[in-house]
């Protein structure tokens, strides 16, 4: 059956509450269950499995308040965007032909604007290494963070992650697809290998291929793999291009797309 061939886990919940205590938090997620999320400081924003903002500023102040880690879909598929004014020409460059790539192989459109919206995506440089951005909608302005060296297809993940995509092996069913081997894991980033229960939903057969997979030596501590498939004759954690399970997951979405009423 098509739905079969879909892959992808696709962020569809959001109204979550998080609650800054350093680098650890608290979360309600929407159904209501309290789940502890770590997130590291990177650039200034809290980050959680490597590249993904929680969504405002990193603090140190127990008072400070975080809204949810997701976000909602995007209205039929547009997403306003506004570049920063000093993107390097080489990222922006980069930029445009990932949004093309998304645009030509899903139908989402990634849109220029020249003012704010209520719900935009503001593109901007970042130090080091950093590529960077939020998961869905999540209202008013949120960012796409992108070094001197986030390459097309490192931004086209990016952009999966804007569109609503979350990492792959975070799926509920991940069990049985492949192994998290915990104890070839960086300590401080077990928590990158958390799966989203509560606030996703799997669509269509769990997919190896996907731009949106981790590594198979994510993380690792001592160069020993940290995600072993199930299945022979797979590999994971390609940056090549689309996979037929991320266009087709996000094509079953954008073609039903619609306001989210909160």
């Amino acid at each position: 059956m098509y739905r079969l061939k879909l892959g992808s886990l696709l962020l569809l919940l959001a109204g979550s509450a998080l609650a800054d205590d350093g680098l650890h938090m608290n979360m309600i997620d929407p159904l209501g269950v309290i789940r502890d999320v770590y997130y590291v400081n990177q650039n200034g924003y809290p980050v959680v499995e490597g590249d993904i903002i929680l969504r405002s500023k990193a603090s140190s102040t127990r008072a400070s308040i975080i809204p949810a880690i997701g976000g909602t879909r995007w209205p039929d598929g547009k997403i306003p965007f506004v570049l920063a004014d000093d993107l390097p020409e080489a990222t922006s460059r980069a930029l445009n032909q990932a949004i093309a790539l998304w645009r030509e192989k899903t139908g989402v459109e990634f849109v220029p604007i020249d003012r704010e919206y209520a719900d935009y995506v503001y593109i901007q440089p970042a130090e080091g290494t950093t590529c960077s951005s939020e998961v869905g909608r999540k209202g008013g302005r949120q960012v796409i963070n992108l070094a001197p060296r986030c390459n097309v297809m490192n931004i086209a993940h990016e952009l999966g992650h804007t569109i609503g995509l979350w990492h792959e092996q975070s799926r509920q069913d991940r069990d049985q697809y492949v192994q998290i081997v915990w104890e070839n894991i960086q300590a401080d980033h077990a928590s990158n290998f958390n799966q989203h229960l509560n606030d996703g939903e799997d669509h269509g057969a769990y997919n190896f291929d996907s731009l949106m997979h981790y590594s198979a030596y994510a993380f690792s501590k001592n160069g020993e793999k940290t995600i072993v498939p199930l299945q022979s004759n797979v590999s994971i954690g390609q940056r090549d291009h689309l996979s037929e399970g991320d266009i087709a997951a996000v094509r079953e979405v954008v073609g039903t797309l619609r306001p989210h009423c909160q």
